[in-house]
């Protein structure tokens, strides 16, 4: 039984069928496997209203590491792109940033919303 979206799985499953999430022991231990749960862990952050330790990991992650590619990208904009390989870890640079960026927003945005009250369902 899937633990994220109480789904009944057959017992050799490493993934949940309904919602992806990693519910066997392999997936934990598995080289690819343990990739593709710590994506379900950081895709189940991004979407939908994440708690507070859910928003603490994700800013310990992804901060410093913004920080760090900022700092790249001034220290090659004040030293000069210097060729290909300058050029090549410039846009690297760039693009990791934007990734911790947007991780760090929508993470944020998404605790900070108020989730919309459900609709009553009327009984037929």
């Amino acid at each position: 039984m899937c633990t994220t979206c109480q789904t009944f799985n057959r017992l050799d499953v490493t993934f949940c069928r309904r919602c992806g999430a990693p519910i066997g022991f392999i997936s934990t231990i598995g080289p690819l496997e343990s990739v593709y749960a710590e994506g379900f862990a950081y895709r189940q952050a991004v979407q939908g209203r994440p708690k507070l330790i859910v928003v603490f990991g994700i800013w310990l992650i992804f901060f410093p590491c913004l920080l760090v590619s900022l700092g790249l990208i001034l220290t090659i904009l004040n030293e000069g792109i210097r060729g290909i390989v300058g050029l090549l870890f410039f846009w690297l640079s760039v693009g990791f940033g934007v990734i911790c960026a947007v991780m760090l927003y929508r993470v944020t945005r998404n605790f900070l919303t108020k989730p919309k009250p459900a609709e009553p369902r009327s009984l037929k």
